[in-house]
């Protein structure tokens, strides 16, 4: 899984667990981060989202672009997730989401 997502009683924690791409966020990251914070948004039972990544030598290295762009350059091909640019595009969150970083950000 590149992402884990956990519930620990009123704390969702998502963990992006990529550590040899330095938790770079791919096509198939950004969908399963985008579906755990649905999940989040609408478990009544969660109060507080904390973000961090896998690993000490990175929280995030931004976007793969080694498998982004292939995606974005062939008009033919969907990408595999619901928000091609931003995982929080139209996504209305009213909890608060914390990032632990840990390493290069």
């Amino acid at each position: 899984m590149a992402l884990l997502y956990e519930k620990k009683g009123k704390i969702a924690y998502f963990t992006l667990n990529r550590p040899e791409a330095f938790n770079s966020l791919d096509p198939d990251t950004l969908k399963e981060f985008h579906d755990a914070l649905l999940d989040f948004r609408d478990d009544s039972e969660l109060w507080v989202g904390i973000v961090t990544g896998a690993g000490n030598r990175a929280f995030c290295a931004g976007a793969d672009l080694t498998k982004t762009i292939p995606l974005m350059m062939d008009p033919n091909k969907t990408p595999p997730w619901r928000t091609p640019s931003n995982i929080m595009r139209g996504l209305q969150l009213f909890k608060p989401l914390i990032a632990a970083i840990n390493g290069m950000a």
